[in-house]
């Protein structure tokens, strides 16, 4: 007899911006079997637990979601899949975490539905499957404001500390139509703000066409208000990406420039593919065609062979650069990378102060950037009210305001004047902001 009655299915995602977009690519090909998707803490028939590799942490934050999801889902006899990088480099060690039924990697989820659906029949069965097959079906339904477009996965880069290209294999890329038709299903469901997002995005090409290509298709699609770009290298601040910044109104100013080191030193260790000074070049290029333009980053502190002189170095570039905000986070070796035999280990307690000088930079830098945009208007995309009654939304440039309004301003774009930041706790610490367009409706 069929386990699932009632077909309800919940998931919760780890990891990056691709990650998240996976999720909700699987939720709707389980919406298109007729599941309903419901909220993770209400219970639910199948348990998504999508997970992430990239660091230690990341590894121990998957392992713990996905031994409270089997707990949670064992009391209730529902089903536990496991995807994701995690269970795909460390298959064995899921398959031994009591409670989990069905464990697959990134690939073949084109599968997956079919795979619960035939183990909800035989609950002796564990199924692990590991194939190339990497984009799934496209998005069926959309609500809200904002969807990621995963339109490239993997990489050929292999830096020194990244475990991503051994799990995700090599770089490629999405089919133009593809894109187009799933961004205009998204948009015909009201989706106003989409992001396009990969492994490796900048080194998306498919036959001739480029990442500043897609950009360009896109930004023709009725409905479509916001173009964003997720993380991108350096080395993909192209003439042609420069010319989309400046040409194409819809593309918002602001690019997640990864940089890992700000010491040439440590970047050749790591297997970067440029220096400071061309890191530099880019950010420079970038704020010459959008003056508004917000560039963020990461940071990796401790790297193996990174001495004082070193993060002072990092320190000082990246407090040269002006960063619109930082992710740092400690190195943390990946067994079957480079980087996990490399001498000259930092010890935990010397990275978590760089950790923390770094975050103290970081904070000062974004106080910065929000003071140079005070006094300044933006098209403010509103996404959700707070039980305080305050709107939330975000500038082109992903400043995130606060707006006070008795009128439902929920997936509207407003022109909005930032006029201050408080620092008070939340709910009320943020960028606030006036619109005089309310005043209109």
């Amino acid at each position: 007899m069929n386990r699932l009655q009632k077909k309800t299915i919940a998931a919760r995602t780890l990891g990056c911006k691709v990650n998240a977009y996976d999720t909700e690519a699987t939720l709707s090909m389980f919406a298109a079997a007729g599941y309903t998707i419901v909220d993770f803490e209400r219970g639910a028939d199948v348990y998504i637990v999508n997970t992430c590799t990239v660091t230690a942490v990341s590894d121990r934050k998957s392992r713990q979601a996905i031994r409270r999801t089997a707990r949670t889902a064992n009391a209730s006899n529902s089903i536990v899949v496991v995807m994701g990088c995690y269970s795909k480099n460390n298959a064995d060690e899921v398959r031994d975490i009591e409670g989990v039924n069905i464990v697959i990697g990134m690939d073949e989820r084109d599968k997956i539905v079919e795979l619960v659906e035939n183990y909800a029949g035989n609950t002796d069965t564990l199924a692990y499957i590991s194939k190339d097959g990497r984009f799934l079906s496209q998005l069926i339904s959309f609500s809200g404001t904002r969807a990621s477009i995963k339109v490239q996965d993997g990489c050929d880069n292999y830096c020194a500390y990244c475990i991503i290209p051994h799990v995700r294999g090599c770089s490629t890329s999405r089919s133009p139509i593809e894109i187009v038709k799933e961004v205009q299903n998204l948009a015909d469901h009201g989706c106003k703000e989409i992001v396009l997002t990969g492994i490796s995005l900048d080194s998306y090409r498919f036959d001739d066409t480029v990442l500043s290509d897609i950009i360009r298709k896109v930004t023709v699609i009725d409905g479509v208000r916001r173009i964003r770009i997720s993380s991108i290298n350096p080395n993909g601040v192209t003439p042609a990406l420069l010319a989309a910044f400046k040409d194409v109104p819809k593309l918002c100013p602001h690019v997640h420039l990864s940089l890992q080191s700000g010491c040439d030193k440590t970047l050749r260790a790591m297997n970067r593919h440029y220096t400071t000074e061309e890191y530099r070049r880019a950010v420079t290029s970038l704020r010459t065609v959008h003056p508004d333009m917000a560039v963020t980053t990461d940071i990796i502190v401790g790297f193996p062979g990174e001495t004082d002189i070193d993060f002072e170095e990092s320190l000082a570039f990246a407090k040269s650069i002006g960063f619109a905000a930082i992710h740092t986070f400690p190195f943390s070796p990946r067994k079957g990378t480079a980087a996990a035999e490399m001498p000259g280990k930092v010890k935990d307690s010397l990275k978590t102060k760089r950790v923390q000088e770094m975050l103290t930079l970081a904070e000062r830098l974004k106080i910065d950037f929000i003071n140079l945009n005070i006094g300044k208007t933006f098209p403010v995309l509103y996404e959700k009210q707070l039980k305080t009654g305050n709107y939330v939304g975000y500038t082109p440039n992903y400043l995130e305001v606060y707006l006070e309004s008795d009128i439902n301003l929920q997936y509207q774009i407003l022109d909005t004047r930032i006029i201050g930041y408080s620092h008070a706790s939340p709910p009320c610490k943020g960028i606030i902001c006036q619109s005089n367009d309310i005043e209109k409706k």
